[in-house]
Parts: C-alpha cells; sequence; structure tokens
C-alpha cells in the first residue's frame, strides 16, 4: 500500500464483507494487517483514519481504551503546544471561514480534530481557539439551516454545548459532522424566539409597532 486512501478502500472492503458491529484499531490489525502495518509505519493517527473511511463505517469505531472523564480531567495553559499546530496550518486556517472543495472541508475538520485532542489533554488554550475559529461556521448554519436557526438567542447556550462536545467527541466521523448533528437534535427542544421591529408594519399597514406602543403611553 501506497497512500492513505488506499489503506481506507481496504479497510472498506474487509467492514463490507465481514460486517462487524464495531470496529477498532485492534480489528483493523487482525483483519487488514497490510493496513495496519502502514498506518504504524507511516505515524499516521486513528481520527485521520476513522474519517477516512465511509461515512457509514465511521460510526462502528469504538476505541478501546477510555478518556478521562471532563471532571477529572487536570488544565492547563501551553501557548507553544498549540501554535505547533497553528503554525503548521496556518495557511489552511481560511477553511473555517470559507471551504471552497471537499478538500477545504477535509483540512478544516482535521485541523478541528487536533484542536479538539489539545483541548480534551487538558490545554485550555486550545479551547478558547476552538470558539474562536467556530464562530464563522456556526454563523453560517444559523443562516441556512431552518433547524439551527432555533439557537439565536440562545448563544450562551450554544457555546456551552460546544464545549461540551469538544469533551465527548470520540472516534465518530468528522467532528464538524458530529457538532452539526448535536446542535441540530438540540434545537428540536427549543421554544424559538421571535425578535420584532418597531418599524414593523402593522394590520393594514398604516401603521408601525411602534404607533401602537405610544398610543397606549
Amino acid at each position: 500500500m501506497r497512500s492513505l486512501e488506499q489503506v481506507a478502500k481496504k479497510i472498506n472492503f474487509h467492514i463490507e464483507k465481514k460486517k462487524p458491529t464495531t470496529i477498532n484499531e485492534k480489528w483493523i490489525k487482525t483483519n487488514s494487517p497490510a493496513s495496519y502495518k502502514f498506518i504504524i509505519e507511516n505515524s499516521i493517527d486513528w481520527d485521520t483514519v476513522t474519517i477516512s473511511l465511509d461515512k457509514s463505517y465511521q460510526g462502528k469505531w469504538n476505541k478501546c481504551s477510555k478518556r478521562k472523564r471532563y471532571l477529572d480531567q487536570e488544565f492547563y495553559k501551553d501557548e507553544k503546544e498549540l501554535n505547533q499546530i497553528l503554525n503548521t496550518h496556518k495557511d489552511k486556517l481560511y477553511t473555517f471561514v470559507s471551504r471552497i472543495n471537499k478538500e477545504d472541508e477535509l483540512v478544516c475538520d482535521r485541523i478541528s480534530i487536533l484542536l479538539v485532542r489539545l483541548a480534551q489533554k487538558g490545554n485550555t488554550l486550545a479551547l478558547v481557539k476552538i470558539k474562536d475559529l467556530y464562530v464563522f461556521i456556526i454563523d453560517k448554519w444559523l443562516e441556512e439551516s431552518k433547524y439551527l436557526k432555533r439557537w439565536r438567542g440562545y448563544e450562551k447556550e450554544l457555546v456551552a454545548l460546544l464545549e461540551r462536545c469538544v469533551f465527548r467527541y470520540r472516534y465518530s466521523g468528522t467532528f464538524i459532522g458530529y457538532l452539526y448533528r448535536t446542535l441540530q437534535l438540540s434545537a428540536l427542544a427549543l421554544e424559538p424566539l421571535e425578535s420584532y421591529s418597531l418599524d414593523d408594519k402593522m394590520f393594514d399597514g398604516s401603521k408601525t409597532r411602534i404607533d401602537f406602543i405610544s398610543c397606549e403611553n
């Protein structure tokens, strides 16, 4: 094997053939040893492997070891550790603002996962950076999705949910996809907050909302 794409195709083939309920590093080592060897020898992280699989198989990933619970996490600040990621991918940070093609989407997600793993490790600066970068992505979602528009007015709760998603994310496909789906499902329980302008026309259009407020006074 010469590329991650070939590895992904091979693993997809074995999953389709054997139809396991879950997969992990051990499963790949047993059922696709050549793929496992390529991954280890080329120091490819398992997040990258997972998001390279067919979407229908990404949810099957079940890592053996358990990560620390959020409440038990030891937090710290390490700017050098964060900058190492940001400087390496500085030419691709534009993908958080605008993604032109599929490659941009994949790059944005790879950077996202690197930052998520750093935050899960306990670096609070990584969590702050994720929040800063995802302002652009989430704002666009709220503009374009009729489901996510319900989050308007619940910005504080939205940020809190983003933070929970960072610490809950495991090997379940793309982080962007995981966050979007979580926000989408959570939005169903939100009561839409309607906003009004005092300049809105009322009834036959001869008066605005502020005219009626003035009359009441």
